[in-house]
């Protein structure tokens, strides 16, 4: 067994010490730098890689200026990516929501879109979906961090609403802009107006991280 890919925490201390021995001699392999740190102060150690996702390819799809993104059930998030419509919106920007998981974000894609009029649904009933929508937006606004992921895949402007430590572990390492609760909504709509760059830099470590994954894996499946 081991474990790969995957963010680690937040834990209580009770969580701790149950992680600390269910993993103790396990390979580990973790996505984000606060992982690692957490990892370490339980005394284990584990290799930085990059998650997976990030090896999807996009094929052609009809893309939209500004991408929203939510997570049900955060609709203090939902709120913020609505003032990011409207802001897009009165700018003349073509709008897009994106539901990734049916059956957890359609009521806060169903809440951006009554109060976007104009805006476009945009459903993904599989990651090749998700991807091509995220790789052909000129900006993506994100609660939901698979999209981040495929937007740093595709090389797109991007932001994230966090709900989860892992969100934050991911955008610090991507560059994207990262914005914690309560959501500065004037920094928010700024990128509207301006879309963050893409931190190349950034981006190569991540494609790095694959490469370092592949081998991690490759050692442990010969060992």
């Amino acid at each position: 067994a081991v474990v790969y890919g995957q963010s680690i925490g937040p834990l209580s201390e009770a969580g701790r010490g149950k992680l600390r021995r269910a993993l103790r001699g396990v390979p580990l392999a973790v996505r984000d730098q606060s992982s690692i740190s957490l990892l370490g102060q339980l005394g284990l150690q584990a290799e930085l890689v990059t998650d997976p996702a990030m090896l999807l390819s996009a094929g052609p799809a009809t893309g939209v200026d500004v991408l929203l993104v939510p997570r049900g059930p955060h609709r203090g998030l939902s709120q913020a990516l609505l003032a990011a419509g409207e802001e897009a919106l009165s700018l003349g920007r073509s709008v897009g929501v994106l539901s990734m998981q049916k059956e957890e974000d359609d009521m806060e894609s169903g809440f951006l879109l009554a109060g976007l009029p104009g805006a476009v649904a945009i459903e993904a009933d599989r990651p090749q979906q998700a991807m091509d929508a995220v790789a052909a937006a000129g900006l993506v606004l994100s609660v939901r961090l698979h999209a981040l992921i495929f937007a740093a895949a595709a090389g797109r402007p991007h932001a994230g609403l966090v709900y989860d430590p892992k969100v934050a572990g991911f955008l610090a390492r991507s560059g994207g802009p990262s914005f914690a609760t309560p959501v500065d909504t004037v920094g928010l709509l700024g990128l509207v107006h301006s879309p963050p760059a893409v931190n190349r830099a950034a981006l190569d470590e991540l494609h790095a991280g694959l490469d370092r994954g592949r081998d991690w894996l490759r050692a442990r499946l010969a060992a």
